[in-house]
């Protein structure tokens, strides 16, 4: 199986087929990529060396990383034919403004293990405020930001998350953060101080495909991951908390279409608006693989605080975005994909 940064070429050529409009807009231009040695990163940046290879494109990327010697250890041969440029950085003091930008994807997230959710808020803002300063001192006027659905309020009763449910802050209260705020709180102040320099902001929901994990809290993955096994798939909890997941090939090729063409200061949904329960969504995992062993729902853990996280996505259909790979198929092909590569899933 051919790859880029372990991502399947078949995805990536599906991205730049579906964003070729998208891709050919930045030509000429200089991409910051904050967050590229991320699981959502890595999919923005793999497509965009698939791009600039497959339409010919003149883009310069400018990926800032904390360890950038490990990154190009293992996919260094994949970086050498594009116009990148990879910065050894701190989140907070990126070492890069010398350079000029037409465009920013700030996906950053500050995941050390040594850090608590505390402690990657305040990184959070501590980039986030950077970049802003960047835009203002630039005058960028494509920015597109990667939030989270955790912006929304926790609703056991509310079956499709709108944009209009998120409460944002006002950013002249931002002094009046508490000293440690948590990650659903950061990224709402982040939302609102990078909208006050016209980005736009993708909230994301729940994902799936090489690069999500498949041995932590994310239900999906761990299903996947016993099924490989032929082990039981195991729901710790009730199963009725309702949950969908969005391919990683849709994922980018969303993100690609919203840096270029989403409305200056607008949040958009991004994830599928197809839910499952927990307990369904195991039983279909197990039904997708063949795996004979079973799902037990075990009833041990306490109820989410979210009983259903789902985005309302018609915002984003509006500007022509679809969800291309049902969820069957992104099961497939992420087992597929974990079975040929053991060592990153």
């Amino acid at each position: 199986m051919k790859t880029i940064l372990d991502i399947p070429i078949d995805d990536l050529s599906t991205i730049v087929d579906q964003s070729t409009d998208s891709f050919n807009s930045l030509d000429h231009g200089s991409l910051l990529l904050t967050g590229a040695t991320g699981k959502i990163g890595k999919w923005l940046l793999a497509s965009a060396i698939h791009a600039i290879k497959e339409l010919g494109l003149n883009l310069k990327l400018v990926v800032p990383s904390r360890n950038p010697r490990n990154f190009l250890d293992r996919y260094g041969a994949d970086c050498a034919d594009a116009s990148l440029r990879i910065v050894e950085a701190d989140l907070g003091s990126y070492g890069f403004t010398d350079s000029k930008f037409t465009h920013i994807i700030h996906a950053a997230v500050d995941n050390r293990k040594n850090l608590d959710e505390n402690h990657v808020g305040i990184e959070m803002l501590k980039s986030t405020q950077m970049i802003a300063q960047l835009c203002q001192k630039q005058n960028i006027s494509r920015v597109l930001y990667l939030s989270s659905g955790a912006v929304y309020e926790s609703d056991h009763c509310k079956s499709l998350l709108l944009e209009s449910d998120a409460t944002l802050p006002d950013m002249d209260m931002l002094d009046k953060v508490p000293p440690r705020p948590a990650y659903g709180n950061a990224k709402k102040y982040s939302e609102t101080l990078l909208m006050e320099v016209g980005a736009v902001v993708a909230r994301g929901f729940s994902f799936v495909g090489p690069h999500f994990p498949l041995n932590t809290h994310f239900a999906i993955g761990n299903f996947i991951s016993a099924s490989l096994k032929k082990e039981p798939v195991v729901v710790r909890g009730d199963g009725r908390d309702i949950r969908s997941h969005m391919y990683g090939s849709d994922l980018a090729s969303w993100l690609w279409s919203l840096l270029v063409n989403g409305q200056p200061r607008t949040a958009y949904n991004v994830g599928s608006d197809f839910g499952l329960s927990i307990g369904e969504l195991a039983q279909f995992v197990a039904r997708v693989m063949g795996n004979s062993a079973g799902v037990q729902i075990l009833n041990e853990d306490k109820p989410s605080q979210r009983g259903c996280y789902v985005p309302d996505i018609q915002k984003a259909r509006k500007l022509g975005l679809e969800l291309r790979v049902n969820l069957e198929s992104a099961i497939d092909k992420t087992a597929k994909w974990a079975a040929t590569h053991p060592d990153v899933a």
